[in-house]
């Protein structure tokens, strides 16, 4: 009797998923056997995060994606992936149940990207890992730690420094990129608990690593009635911070004027279709995991269009130049889906939006200018 309710129940949610669209369509659907977390594409291999380790997916044909390879760490769980050149770097948090994280990250050569070879240990680990030029900075809890990895086969340590401000946590929903460095002013933001009864954003100026100053930060209280809700992914395009939120009760995105870092306003907050722990962003556009939601703020930064979507559940997500996207759901049905936002109008002004950036080097700073 139980085998047949679980059945009809998993049944109908697949039947659910994908009742209203706009602009997308799912390609496929590849169920996995472990929870799921962070997402990289490297080429035409898809790394996911997952319970005791990573898999590796073949995703060349997007209607029937390929599991080649599980590495298996056998405890703990990857929670992100990132590329840089011919790398693959992943967090490992060794023991998901502890707080603070007990997490590392591993460094493998993915020459060949269907067989990584791992080539080098860090002893500090966070979700996201991000980059600038030579620079590593792994985030967790309140710790700030940045590596020169110049040389990928023998990172050194430069900096591990306490954060100055109370940050409980970061992040901590299902989002795997609660934390967005802008290359441009070196200024990371992070979306997370303090300590005490609020969460929100808050920034930090990594310009002199000998002085890193706290910016500014906007507070919000959680949600009465023990909603559940928690800081999720943060991106940033042009001037603004498009922060998650996931909670029982409430959907939001909440966007956040950061012109002047040291003076950060929180100009606009709306609601989506789902629980926003999972945000992406490329250039001009950011998609949302659960429901695919697209939105293009270049056209209205403060209130940016919805121009996808797709009714669909997940928590991480990425998408490529060719705008297929990838959502893992791994709370409950551990599904990798593959969609595509096929809309032309969109496509057009994406690609034209990347053909109008001019990159040029000014006093050493590699800078991008709309």
């Amino acid at each position: 009797m139980r085998q047949k309710i679980l059945i009809i129940f998993i049944g109908t949610f697949l039947s659910l998923r994908g009742a209203d669209s706009l602009n997308i369509r799912r390609l496929s659907t590849l169920q996995l056997d472990k929870s799921l977390y962070g997402l990289e594409i490297y080429e035409n291999i898809l790394y996911v995060g997952a319970d005791s380790g990573f898999y590796i997916i073949d995703v060349t044909d997007k209607k029937n994606p390929q599991i080649l390879k599980y590495i298996n760490f056998n405890k703990g769980a990857v929670y992100s992936l990132e590329t840089r050149d011919t790398f693959l770097y992943v967090c490992l948090n060794t023991n998901p149940a502890t707080y603070p994280w007990r997490a590392k990250t591993i460094i493998y050569s993915i020459g060949n990207p269907v067989s990584p070879d791992s080539i080098y240990y860090i002893p500090y680990g966070a979700a996201p890992i991000l980059f600038n030029d030579t620079l590593m900075y792994l985030v967790y809890d309140d710790t700030i730690c940045i590596f020169n990895i110049k040389y990928p086969l023998s990172p050194s340590l430069i900096l591990k420094q306490e954060l100055p401000y109370p940050v409980g946590s970061i992040g901590y929903g299902m989002g795997t990129r609660p934390a967005f460095l802008d290359t441009l002013n070196m200024v990371l933001y992070l979306n997370c608990d303090f300590k005490g009864s609020t969460h929100g954003v808050a920034g930090v100026d990594l310009s002199n690593l000998n002085s890193i100053q706290f910016t500014d930060s906007i507070h919000f209280p959680y949600d009465p009635f023990y909603c559940f809700d928690s800081p999720g992914d943060v991106v940033k395009i042009g001037n603004y911070i498009y922060a998650g939120k996931t909670s029982v009760c409430t959907t939001t995105i909440r966007v956040i004027d950061v012109s002047d870092p040291y003076n950060m306003s929180l100009v606009n907050e709306f609601n989506s279709e789902g629980g926003q722990a999972g945000i992406y962003s490329k250039d001009s556009i950011f998609i949302t995991a659960d429901d695919v939601e697209t939105y293009v703020p270049v056209r209205n930064y403060v209130n940016p269009p919805k121009v996808g979507y797709y009714n669909n559940y997940g928590h991480s997500v990425i998408f490529d130049d060719s705008f297929y996207i990838y959502i893992v759901e791994g709370g409950y049905f551990n599904f990798l889906d593959i969609f595509f936002l096929y809309s032309t109008p969109i496509s057009e002004e994406y690609k034209k939006t990347k053909e109008e950036l001019r990159i040029f080097t000014h006093s050493g700073k590699l800078e991008i200018i709309y």
